[in-house]
């Protein structure tokens, strides 16, 4: 009975194994690891995920150009603009005690929190930003996008990093951001620590004559052109 039984598996898992097999031939799929894994670019994100992500980095490098330090620092003007409306009640509520006669348990109570309020309405705004729609306001009205280098989304602690550091190089009078204009990826100081690249997305790579952007520091030059 046990022999039976034994036989009576195996053709039954034969016969399953049979209709996998013609199943995904009739999809195209021949089968294996990375078969049931691969997208549509070829490349298995299971079997093969160096290869998925350099193939990914790849694509987005062939699409958009990186931004230029003109539309990045355009950016960053348009950002202080908002951050500084959106601290004003606050600043213009502490000027006033400061001039009034109780300036003095202003000047020495209010003083500390004020500040901390004003650096936290800051951060807030470009890290959540940065970690919800790749980039703040100044970023989606010049066209550009804060992604990382693989072209997802920043997680939040990649994002609070990436303002950290850039609150660091605006201490030093912002010289991270002169990388920008020696690296391949023009990165500043925040994007080489939080491994992040900000991206033109007006500016394809692929547009056609008919609807290419004008010859502007973000639109990428051929091989072939420079030689002319």
């Amino acid at each position: 009975m046990l022999m039976v039984f034994l036989s009576l598996t195996a053709i039954d898992t034969r016969g399953t194994v049979n209709e996998r097999h013609q199943y995904r031939r009739a999809r195209g799929d021949p089968g294996g690891i990375a078969s049931f894994s691969a997208p549509m670019d070829g490349v298995s994100h299971l079997a093969f995920p160096a290869l998925a992500r350099e193939s990914r980095i790849g694509k987005m490098e062939q699409e958009y150009p990186y931004a230029s330090l003109a539309r990045r620092f355009a950016a960053y003007v348009i950002d202080h603009a908002i951050t500084a409306l959106l601290m004003t009640p606050l600043a213009l509520w502490y000027l006033k005690g400061l001039f009034s006669q109780a300036s003095g348990i202003y000047l020495l109570v209010y003083t500390g929190p004020i500040l901390f309020l004003l650096v936290l309405i800051r951060s807030l705004y470009l890290t959540v930003l940065w970690s919800t729609s790749f980039g703040t306001v100044g970023c989606h009205l010049l066209s550009i996008r804060v992604c990382t280098l693989h072209g997802d989304k920043l997680s939040y602690p990649r994002a609070l990093l990436r303002h950290l550091i850039l609150f660091f190089s605006t201490c030093l009078l912002g010289l991270g951001w002169i990388s920008i204009l020696f690296t391949d990826k023009r990165q500043a100081l925040c994007d080489l620590g939080a491994k992040t690249v900000v991206v033109a997305t007006s500016a394809r790579k692929n547009d056609t004559a008919d609807n290419a952007l004008p010859d502007t520091p973000d639109t990428p030059h051929s091989s072939s052109d420079q030689g002319r």
